[in-house]
């Protein structure tokens, strides 16, 4: 089980590995980190490695916005 504090660490990893992006890939990293902040705890509880979690909960949201992209078209 994953615990907050380590979704929190991987997020601030990831927004300062977007520093030293280009300016116009900065917003892509930080838009990544913010992803897996706002979930909470216990929809990580299902996973045992922080990526694996976060690649399922970033993963989960592209699909969401492009459905709704597609019911709005």
């Amino acid at each position: 089980m994953i615990s907050s504090d380590e979704i929190k660490q991987l997020a601030g990893r990831w927004k300062r590995a977007s520093r030293p992006l280009k300016i116009q890939d900065q917003q892509f990293g930080l838009r990544l980190a913010e992803m897996i902040e706002k979930y909470n705890r216990k929809e990580f509880e299902r996973f045992n490695e922080p990526l694996e979690a976060a690649a399922f909960i970033i993963l989960m949201q592209i699909v969401k916005e492009e459905g709704m992209k597609n019911e709005g078209s």
